[in-house]
């Protein structure tokens, strides 16, 4: 796995998606950090997610009152699928334009609070890599196929 440490603004990230926001906790509401993915490799194996090539993107955390939202712009990363159709493994290129969450700070006004993403206040970070299997998986074609040529198991 990659441990590559990349900085931007005032804000570093490694390979983990955990991402520091010490630097927000004292400023305004408004204040982001902005950190860029070049060459990351997290290891999103444990959720059936194959990387095949390092994530390119841009990440800004913005701290709003009692929450921080986290948007995701220009993700690019491939993913190998199995094909449906022949079985054959082959490469699959996600591409998310723009995508956002918010983490919240606390649980107290929450009945069912596990539907939420939090930030770690003892740590002051969030951790992005479920928001990011999430949106991954939702970017994933509904029926994976090779080639609109395949023509299954046996007959290719």
């Amino acid at each position: 796995m990659n441990k590559k440490i990349i900085q931007e603004d005032e804000g570093t990230v490694d390979s983990s998606l955990i991402f520091d926001i010490h630097n927000l906790g004292n400023r305004a509401p408004g204040a982001s950090i902005s950190y860029k993915l070049d060459g990351i490799e997290p290891d999103l194996s444990k959720y059936n997610i194959h990387l095949k090539a390092p994530i390119e993107g841009e990440i800004e955390i913005m701290k709003v009152e009692t929450e921080y939202n986290v948007a995701i712009k220009n993700f690019k990363t491939t993913v190998e699928l199995i094909c449906e159709k022949c079985l054959e493994k082959f490469d699959f290129i996600i591409e998310i334009p723009y995508t956002e969450m918010q983490f919240l700070v606390s649980t107290e006004a929450f009945e069912n609070r596990f539907d939420f993403f939090y930030a770690n206040t003892k740590n002051h970070t969030v951790d992005i890599e479920e928001f990011l299997r999430q949106e991954i998986i939702l970017h994933f074609p509904l029926v994976a196929v090779c080639s609109p040529h395949c023509k299954g198991i046996n007959l290719n």
